[in-house]
């Protein structure tokens, strides 16, 4: 079986394999009938690894259906929409194990689903506004806020016209469905939409276009094409009326349509500033503690840490902020952040554990979130490596202590602030200092590995050493020699040993 391939398991009554298409290269399929013993389930999956998908078909007929669905991860299993509604007893069964319905009465369509969304490796990647060209007729109506955004002002007319397009086509594997979103504010008085063009890599030739109205768009844009080879994209801005049309990264990621961002089950959460954030949470055993991880700062979009968090065998979350280069550490509207605190609770109250049972957690820009959003849920534990809370700091630090390195911090720092002066800088450490120095944390106990040579935060474990000290905090820390980025290894082992011996104060 190959690595790249989609492992299908079926069990039933009745096989399907017989209806795929031989030009099919990307599913393994493999059948179990309905009456299979669990024993042999198992023997299934210690031989082939966890399946990509569980395909329940007739579910009323198979024997130990829970213990099956247990074998697999959660949002794998796949069953009859139809059937599922008619079997009350069952739903409560699927619900528990995040199940996904299709309609099986098509079963081609069940298929093409299958192959295109189902895969296990997520994929991201974004388009930064250095690559947008702006028409000549509207440059100087042009104003750039760094590198994380453009703004485009002016009298447009009363019909569409093209004001700005992506320097280079996107190359689309034809493996995949494909989806885009545009980070983008807009004037009530002014219209905009983005075209998507589809061309042919060998002629250029445009064969099909998507158009859609940025004022209306809530959700990414699918591009997806029957096309055997690798394709070209081309994007344009079209805008009529008047007044101003701000935009930022353009986001691509492998389309998982409804079913999941980045992974199967994965969430989007965005604000009325089209900016994201996404979140996936796994069930685990079920048991306190609930964990959430933050992950750190990434150029490739999408969620990290997932074997290492399943690995402690508890619920979790993870959250990931594919804003600006590799993150914005986790701060936004007001709308966003009450966002990021609503997963939590609801999560926390879903499984029917209180604040004290929740351990947020993260490394490098990770802490950032874990730190700032303790100060909202007051957690049993916040557990973080490479602690940074003085964003400012880290903006200064990039002109005085590390010239040209970390650009995202001084595009942060004017988002936030509208400046770059060290009375921003102050503005933007305040953000985190304002919120942390008020909370109590009466049953919190805040585990922290820093770097003593620290080159992106020099005072971090300082300053909250010093803060806590005037709460009921217990604090653990560790230091250990080189600069920021030096030493990871050793932080994450101490990061995990961290959270095991934590882990068991639950039990």
């Amino acid at each position: 079986m190959k690595e790249d391939k989609i492992s299908v398991l079926q069990t039933g009554m009745a096989d399907w394999s017989d209806i795929l298409k031989t030009e099919n290269d990307f599913l393994s399929w493999s059948f179990l009938p309905s009456q299979t013993s669990l024993l042999d389930f198992e023997a299934w999956v210690e031989e082939n690894g966890q399946p990509s998908v569980l395909l329940l078909t007739e579910i009323s007929t198979i024997a130990e259906l829970e213990a099956i669905m247990a074998l697999v991860d959660p949002y794998r299993i796949v069953v009859d929409i139809k059937e599922a509604e008619e079997d009350v007893t069952r739903r409560q069964q699927l619900k528990s194990h995040f199940a996904s319905y299709l309609d099986f009465s098509n079963k081609e369509n069940v298929i093409y689903q299958l192959t295109k969304y189902f895969y296990f490796a997520q994929y991201g990647d974004r388009i930064r506004i250095e690559m947008l060209h702006i028409s000549p007729d509207f440059y100087h109506d042009v104003t750039y806020f760094g590198s994380s955004e453009i703004d485009i002002s002016g009298e447009f007319g009363q019909s569409y016209q093209s004001v700005a397009s992506w320097q280079f086509n996107a190359i689309a594997e034809p493996r995949f469905n494909h989806e885009y979103w545009l980070e983008h504010t807009i004037d009530e008085t002014l219209e905009a939409e983005l075209v998507v063009r589809l061309l042919t890599t060998d002629s250029l030739k445009i064969v099909d276009s998507w158009t859609v109205n940025l004022k209306n768009q809530v959700k990414p844009i699918v591009i997806a094409s029957d096309l055997a080879t690798e394709y070209y994209l081309s994007f344009t801005i079209r805008v009529k009326g008047y007044g101003k049309l701000s935009l930022g990264s353009l986001h691509h990621r492998r389309s998982r349509l409804d079913f999941g961002q980045f992974l199967v089950g994965g969430q989007r959460l965005v604000d009325q500033k089209s900016e994201e954030i996404m979140t996936y949470f796994y069930p685990g055993n079920l048991k306190p503690p609930l964990n959430v991880y933050f992950s750190g700062y990434r150029t490739a979009e999408g969620f990290e840490g997932f074997p290492m968090m399943k690995k402690l065998r508890q619920p979790f979350i993870l959250i990931a902020d594919p804003r600006l280069e590799g993150g914005a550490f986790y701060i936004g509207s007001p709308e966003m952040e009450a966002k990021i605190i609503k997963v939590i609770r609801d999560q926390l109250a879903d499984l029917g554990f209180s604040s004290e049972q929740l351990i947020l957690s993260g490394l490098s820009m990770g802490t950032f979130g874990a730190l700032y959003y303790a100060s909202n849920l007051e957690p049993g534990a916040v557990i973080v490596g490479k602690p940074l809370a003085n964003l400012g700091n880290i903006a200064a630090n990039g002109v005085f202590l590390r010239p040209g390195e970390f650009g995202t911090a001084s595009d942060l720092l004017l988002q936030n602030t509208g400046g770059t002066t060290s009375k921003h800088v102050d503005m933007l450490n305040q953000r985190f200092w304002h919120k942390f120095s008020k909370t109590p944390f009466n049953h919190t106990t805040f585990a922290i590995a820093y770097m003593r040579d620290d080159d992106y935060d020099q005072t971090a474990y300082d300053d909250l050493l010093e803060t806590l000290g005037n709460s009921r905090a217990m604090v653990i820390g560790k230091g250990i020699s080189g600069r920021h980025n030096d030493n990871t290894g050793e932080i994450i082992e101490w990061f995990l040993n961290q959270y095991q011996r934590i882990i068991k104060t639950f039990s």
